[in-house]
């Protein structure tokens, strides 16, 4: 059973989960001291480690790995295929792109995204780097200005691994989503800016907007300077004429002290401003800034949640910010193996499963008024 239980309430728009951990069995979590912490910097986990080998465990489908290019620029992914994948049956795809000291294995091991690829059928990619050194910390080079215009860098890395899955495999161009972590997350925000032609939503987990620097990110009041409406503008132009509403899930413990909740916020505020830009040239409206509901998930959790939700005005979900209380730098919800490094907190709502609620809410081409989610 995965770490995540669904309310006896009716669904919220015939397709909502509520998201309560089922925490039995959970082991308690290491402690890790500030040098730790300085020496991970923009890390999804405080700890620095080698990689298990422990990829695909409990799973029914097959996991292989793809390449694309050479030297400095060559990039890896692990794809992972559920059993009941089928040649000629498209189904759509999730791309989750780890954080910093992390690898595609242990993306792969720690989320416990296979188990869902497996219950709802579709296919997972794992992106990575293999030049190490290109790459301080493991970190995707997010904070480069050279990395934040199409087809540059690392984000064009993920761009063609991802194609590579949909070259391979029958896939539903419709249903390509895109989730990251830490350092993968800004990945995630410049993807979205860049490629909203191959992606349909998009989750941000403890990351930040478009065009973040080093500094916004690990830096505690650097974010509260910044102005997220400079940011919309630079990603709406960014997008070109490739320009629609690409939807945000946000994620962020507000214990964070390793890439601080501010950040969250401003991604939140950044991609709703974006997307009023793509709809009517302005910043304001129609999508509002201030939540239109929230909903408080404090008994029986160990660590308290918050989901703030921004929707049009059909009451379809455009962005959606699940606050975390108490939970510091790591992947809430996965894996309780004691093998692996301590980067995530299974006591935690599950940040795997509240992605799959979100992103199956979308198609690439409906997401526009009156309904984002594309209703009729």
């Amino acid at each position: 059973m995965l770490p995540f239980r669904h309310s006896d309430r009716p669904r919220e728009n015939g397709n909502e989960m509520t998201m309560r951990e089922m925490n039995a069995g959970a082991r308690p979590r290491m402690k890790h001291g500030p040098a730790l912490l300085a020496l991970c910097m923009a890390v999804l986990l405080p700890a620095c480690h080698d990689s298990p080998d422990v990829s695909g465990a409990g799973t029914k489908g097959e996991t292989v790995e793809i390449r694309h290019g050479s030297g400095a620029a060559e990039y890896r992914a692990l794809v992972y295929i559920p059993s009941s994948y089928r040649p000629g049956s498209p189904v759509p795809v999730v791309v989750n792109v780890h954080g910093c000291t992390l690898t595609p294995e242990l993306m792969q091991a720690g989320s416990l995204f296979d188990g869902i690829a497996e219950r709802e059928r579709f296919i997972v990619v794992y992106p990575g780097f293999v030049d190490q050194a290109s790459h301080p910390l493991k970190c995707w080079r997010f904070y480069l200005p050279t990395e934040w215009s199409r087809g540059q860098g690392d984000a064009a890395g993920v761009v063609e691994l991802t194609r590579m899955v949909m070259e391979r495999w029958s896939v539903d161009p419709e249903r390509v989503y895109l989730m990251g972590g830490s350092s993968g997350a800004f990945l995630v925000s410049i993807l979205g800016a860049t490629f909203p032609d191959l992606y349909a939503a998009m989750v941000n987990l403890a990351g930040g907007p478009y065009a973040s620097t080093f500094l916004d990110a690990a830096n505690p009041t650097i974010p509260a300077l910044e102005n997220p409406a400079v940011q919309a503008q630079l990603a709406f132009l960014a997008m070109g004429p490739r320009a629609r509403v690409v939807p945000l899930l946000e994620i962020h413990g507000d214990a964070d002290t390793t890439i601080y909740p501010q950040n969250g916020e401003n991604a939140v505020q950044q991609w709703l401003m974006t997307n009023n830009l793509v709809v009517s040239g302005s910043r304001a409206g129609p999508f509002p800034l201030s939540p239109t509901q929230t909903r408080s998930y404090a008994q029986e959790e160990d660590f308290p949640y918050e989901i703030d939700d921004y929707r049009d005005g059909e009451g379809c979900l455009v962005v959606r910010h699940i606050r975390i209380h108490g939970l510091q730098h790591l992947y809430p919800g996965g894996s309780d193996d004691p093998d692996l490094p301590a980067f995530v907190e299974p006591r935690a709502v599950s940040a795997s499963e509240a992605a799959w609620d979100f992103f199956r809410r979308y198609r690439k081409s409906g997401t526009a008024p009156p309904c984002v989610e594309g209703r009729p």
